[in-house]
């Protein structure tokens, strides 16, 4: 810790970070916000802590605005990043708690899409984008129209369709269409559904096939992964390599990171537009490309996360600026952002500080903290 820094005075909010409140990349930035002055507030859902209670209003002659109840249009900027679906709810009766859920996720899917028209401040990313965006045959369909190289891909619980999508691509991944972790419990061993490769024996149970879909794709022979970071009107490229030189189906399965070696690179000019022709389409201003880099020297796009993790690249290259991009981007408000305003720190500064010692011990004592633990993945 640099021990000239002095925590401001708070007087009022300017960002809001959207986000549970031991999210590990919202605190990250929010400790770099609060050291370069600005005021931070933290809050898991809409309608919970300091924000206040929901309150919208609208007629005939007057658009949606916010009501007294809500502090929602105070703010300069607001990360959306992984907000709960409905506030605290443990003061209600039990016996009411699934209806209260429900109304307010039926809530928040109708404000995630009318928020923005309400608020003139910067969304990262706006609630309907970011839900939008989450689709992930949308994103490979808007990568295609952005002439980006996608793989052949099947989305089937179809035993005879499938068959034949491996029979015609000899190779061929099976992925979810999110993660899902889950403990055994015979052996107490976690497990995490991580992009695999698909075998013949794999197909034997129709049954068990037909019960839920899989999103199946021609497997990319690969020199390397790459994950690009953008951070507004900036991207941070990363080529991801094993240190032994084996080449993963999916690089996230090693939670320790110890046998990765990451390194910036250069993207070359065409995909760098392709690229933010995508994000542009998809109305993000923050994304975790995953791409593939083929044999054949192609960049292949697999997906991108709106809402995903970037500190790990930091971790390994602490040359490049991520968390100190990100608090920029939320202290100017705009995606053409500079970094004079924000206080000259980065991932290795927040490690050493208290408040990240804080979090750490927080995380060994609630086992539910996996994210904090797993070290700055996804």
């Amino acid at each position: 810790m640099r021990a000239s820094l002095m925590q401001p005075q708070i007087n009022k909010f300017d960002v809001l970070l959207m986000a549970p409140a031991t999210d590990l990349h919202a605190v990250a930035v929010r400790w770099v916000l609060e050291y370069s002055g600005v005021s931070v507030m933290v809050s898991s859902a809409f309608g919970d802590g300091g924000l206040g209670r929901l309150s919208l209003e609208c007629g005939t002659d007057q658009h949606w605005c916010y009501g007294r109840g809500s502090r929602l249009g105070e703010f300069n900027s607001i990360w959306y990043r992984r907000p709960k679906r409905w506030p605290d709810l443990s003061s209600a009766r039990e016996c009411d708690r699934e209806c209260m859920k429900t109304e307010w996720r039926l809530a928040h899917e109708n404000l995630r899409e009318i928020s923005a028209m309400m608020c003139e401040a910067l969304w990262i990313n706006s609630p309907a984008a970011a839900v939008r965006a989450d689709n992930k045959l949308l994103q490979l369909d808007v990568a295609r129209r952005c002439a980006l190289p996608i793989p052949s891909t099947l989305v089937s619980n179809e035993t005879q369709e499938i068959k034949a999508f491996l029979e015609l691509h000899h190779d061929v991944i099976h992925k979810t269409f999110i993660p899902h972790v889950w403990k055994s419990h015979e052996s107490g061993e976690m497990h995490a559904s991580w992009a695999s490769r698909l075998r013949p024996e794999d197909l034997e149970h129709d049954e068990s096939i037909a019960l839920c879909p899989g999103i199946f794709q021609a497997y990319v022979n690969k020199q390397s992964d790459i994950r690009v970071v953008v951070i507004g009107d900036k991207m941070f490229p990363f080529e991801i390599r094993y240190a032994d030189g084996t080449i993963p189906v999916d690089w996230r399965k090693d939670s320790s990171f110890t046998e990765l070696d990451i390194q910036p690179i250069k993207l070359p000019e065409k995909y760098v537009k392709k690229l933010r022709l995508m994000m542009n389409r998809l109305d993000l201003v923050y994304g975790s490309i995953d791409l593939v880099l083929s044999r054949d020297g192609d960049l292949v796009f697999l997906e991108v996360n709106q809402a995903g993790e970037f500190l790990f690249a930091e971790k390994f290259c602490p040359e490049i600026p991520l968390l100190r991009s990100m608090a920029s981007m939320l202290i100017h408000g705009g995606v053409d952002y500079s970094m004079e305003q924000t206080a000259d720190l980065g991932l290795s500064d927040f490690i050493a500080s208290d408040t990240h010692q804080q979090l750490l011990e927080a995380a060994y004592e609630s086992p539910s903290e996996q994210s904090i633990r797993r070290a700055y993945v996804e």
